[in-house]
């Protein structure tokens, strides 16, 4: 190890060592190899390492990144790190920053088409189902048709009675619910409500594309990690299978 590390303590001190003395290139080629979870939990650990991550000038390593993993670009309205946030940091639910419970789902549902993160309490506090929108929070039918709205078979994830409409499992959020009917009530003019209500109809067609994709990616990318474990379950029940046979008994 050079001189100039030996006095350092701990991995913390000496990434903080490397990050202010190594050269910018070195970085990058060492960015090249990683997730988008990673480069964000090297953002948040290190000032230095933040500048160089947030630039504007860095979305490629951004790219790059996510390209190791097969992800689909980000949508519109998301940067490259809010976005790896949104995916990558299931660590806690992002409303309430509970940490999650031993088999719980504190922080580990993504509702693709809401752009959030969230643990059950929290979804039930923040989310409402479209027929209670349009009766409790008082928004017109043309308005709710247009409302990004997140699938929910069953009701997971919200507390639900089982005899609910089936328009019911489409789940909203109640702050945007309210912020569109506001916005649709400003406008003066058929015109203007119509244009409205045809933009904000595209806007919800593009946020049920990307999740489709993103549900896909995250399909395959959990068959990915689950599937040397599957094998070694089949694995060992063959050989178990192979063993009670050779002892004459029958399966």
């Amino acid at each position: 190890m050079p001189a100039e590390f030996r006095k350092v303590k701990g991995k913390f001190g000496l990434l903080e060592k490397f990050a202010k003395d190594a050269p910018l290139d070195i970085f990058f080629e060492v960015f090249m190899h990683l997730e988008p979870g990673d480069l964000l939990q090297l953002a948040r650990s290190l000032k230095n390492l933040r500048n160089v991550l947030l630039r504007k000038s860095s979305e490629s390593i951004w790219r790059i990144a996510r390209s190791n993993v097969g992800l689909p670009p980000p949508p519109d309205d998301l940067s490259e790190p809010q976005y790896a946030h949104l995916v990558f940091f299931n660590a806690y639910c992002h409303n309430c920053l509970g940490k999650p419970r031993p088999h719980s789902h504190r922080g580990r549902r993504v509702f693709w088409v809401l752009r959030m993160r969230c643990c059950k309490t929290c979804a039930s506090k923040l989310l409402t189902t479209l027929d209670k929108a349009k009766k409790s929070l008082k928004i017109d039918d043309l308005v709710a048709n247009v409302i990004p709205c997140e699938e929910i078979p069953g009701g997971e994830f919200l507390k639900l009675p089982r005899d609910l409409h089936y328009n019911d499992y489409y789940a909203v959020q109640s702050s945007t619910a309210v912020m569109y009917q506001a916005e649709f009530n400003a406008l003066e003019t058929d015109e203007e409500r119509v244009a409205w209500l045809e933009s904000m109809k595209k806007v919800k067609e593009t946020r049920l594309q990307h999740a489709t994709l993103y549900h896909q990616w995250e399909v395959a990318r959990n068959r990915e990690r689950n599937g040397p474990f599957v094998e070694h379950l089949k694995a060992l029940s063959a050989a178990v299978v192979a063993r009670w046979t050779a002892a004459g008994r029958v399966c």
